[in-house]
């Protein structure tokens, strides 16, 4: 059996606030190999991705008019089709590229509906899914960004229910496939059913001057 340091893994294909660019930092600094990527370029430009495939880089070209405000949807999915073939093609790949998927925000490769998850289970792929974050987990009764969505129209206690309903079935489905789920036990898991990994105990991982990865605060 390989052990972890042997192990090919991959990070991605979201960030979240720097969290996945210093892990991976971190994971290089002590040896272990490890690839990070996102499909999208963040708008605050945290960087530190692995160098960007080919085809995901073709494919970030057309995504980008995807996330554009001012074009129409029948535009942005037109546009951005090949983009999402692109992708696929990319995720094939990948499957048997890499051992361990450390994935970010509830989102496997296929982000949208997680469809891979069952692939990788049956592949005897290890999928860590963080879903720690906040409104990945979080019931839209009290999440902040349904309300700061709809502040002049406040959503109705049968749309939150059927939100609710949706957002815990996937949980469900993340649930069922993932190898490991990391939730925030204090905030967000309330729509979990199984043992998550407490995010609180693992910390976050940031850049201490730059040059070190810790993944918890300095102690004053």
């Amino acid at each position: 059996m390989r052990t972890f340091h042997m192990l090919k893994i991959f990070i991605g294909p979201h960030e979240i606030a720097g969290y996945y660019a210093n892990l991976a930092k971190g994971f290089k600094q002590i040896g272990i190999d490890c690839d990070y990527l996102t499909y999208t370029k963040h708008p605050l430009g945290y960087g530190g991705e692995t160098k960007i495939p080919l085809l995901l880089r073709i494919a970030r070209f057309f995504n980008q008019f995807y996330r554009n405000p001012n074009r129409s949807v029948f535009l942005k999915v037109l546009i951005s089709f090949p983009g999402a073939v692109l992708t696929i093609i990319w995720v094939l790949f990948a499957l048997f590229k890499y051992d361990v998927f450390i994935l970010g925000f509830g989102h496997s490769l296929i982000p949208k509906y997680n469809w891979d998850l069952p692939l990788l289970k049956k592949m005897g792929k290890i999928v860590i899914m963080n879903i720690a974050h906040g409104s990945d987990a979080r019931p839209p009764y009290i999440d902040g960004a349904y309300q700061s969505m709809n502040e002049s129209n406040q959503l109705s206690p049968n749309l939150l229910r059927r939100i609710a309903r949706k957002k815990k079935k996937q949980i469900e489905f993340i649930e069922k496939n993932a190898s490991f789920v990391i939730g925030a036990p204090f905030g967000t898991s309330q729509l979990t059913d199984k043992k998550v990994i407490n995010s609180f105990a693992l910390g976050v991982p940031f850049a201490k001057n730059n040059r070190t990865i810790s993944s918890s605060p300095k102690k004053i």
